[in-house]
């Protein structure tokens, strides 16, 4: 058993690594989704006078 004590911490944090870039994933284009296409978000943030 402790021989496999490192395989289970890896796939525990190859798991939680995975989930949380699936939740920062949904968290990004979520809003996108929301407010419209991407085009127009692209749009308005290249309009954007806080870039210039």
């Amino acid at each position: 058993m402790p021989q496999m004590a490192p395989l289970w911490w890896t796939t525990l944090f190859m798991t939680f690594v995975l989930t949380m870039s699936a939740v920062m994933y949904i968290l990004y284009f979520l809003p996108n989704k929301k407010s419209g296409s991407m085009e127009s978000n692209q749009y308005k943030i290249s309009k954007s006078p806080i870039l210039w």
